[in-house]
Formats: structure tokens, sequence, C-alpha cells
């Protein structure tokens, strides 16, 4: 009976690794919206101080003037990656001959990694820099199967 429980489970996941999105900074101006200008310096803020408030260092970037484009060049800077791990533990229980019973459970995200996205890049936003939006948190999902 024990074994029958507590043996045979089958487990799989899918692991994916994502390098971060390539964003170009950009300025508002009084004539209309354009490249940022590059003043110097790193375009991420130092790996220490980053975080998703602070993801760009602001003083490498300003506002082009109005009379010509900015200088960034474009996709200069690179967002967060993204790291997911969905995990599903799945049990195959036999009652007749002819009658199965499948139960599942799937864990999406299930190391609950915060993947931060949506990198604000317009110099002239107060929220320049921050990262405000994040993908989903770790999802369940039970499945109960019964064939005949």
């Amino acid at each position: 009976m024990a074994r029958t429980a507590f043996g045979a489970w089958q487990l799989s996941g899918i692991l994916r690794l994502q390098s971060g999105q390539y964003y170009t900074v950009t300025g508002n101006t009084s004539i209309g919206g354009r490249r940022a200008d590059y003043v110097g310096g790193n375009v991420l803020a130092p790996s220490g101080e980053r975080t998703i408030n602070n993801w760009i260092n602001k003083a490498a970037f300003a506002s082009a003037p109005n009379n010509r484009f900015g200088n960034t060049g474009p996709g200069n800077l690179e967002g967060p990656g993204l790291q997911s791990y969905d995990l599903s533990v799945a049990k195959n229980f036999r009652i007749r001959e002819s009658y199965n019973l499948r139960f599942q459970t799937d864990f999406f995200n299930a190391f609950n990694v915060a993947n931060f996205n949506g990198l604000i890049v317009d110099r002239s936003n107060n929220a320049f820099g921050t990262l405000p939006n994040a993908y989903p948190p770790r999802n369940l999902q039970f499945q109960l199967k019964f064939t005949f």
C-alpha cells in the first residue's frame, strides 16, 4: 500500500533563462519626443545600487535640445533578464484494469523568482529608470483525471 502511494512519481520541468530586453533612452522636448543625449558614464546604475527604483544611471543621460536629435544609440540599454522554473509532479493510480486516476500538480515560477519588466526609459518622466511591472508570482495548479 505504501509503495503504491509513494512510489513511481513523475517529475518534469521547464527552465527558462532569458537575457534582458534592449531599450533606447528617449526624452521629450517642446517639439516632440526623440532620443536622449548620452553625456557619459555607465548606462546602468552600479550593481550594488541597482534596484527596481534605480536601474539606470540617471546622470548618464539628458534630454536632447530642441534644435537636434539626441546622440543615444538605439538599444544601448539592457533591462533585467528573466528566470522561470516550472515544475510538474504527477502520479498515476490504477484502480482496476480499465480504471485509472491521475493526480498532477504544476508549479509555475516554482521558486517565486521576482522578474521585473517595463523599464521606463523616457528621460522626461519622473519615474525614469524604474521597473514598475513584474511577471506573475508563483502559481499552483492541481489536476485530477479519471479515465475508464
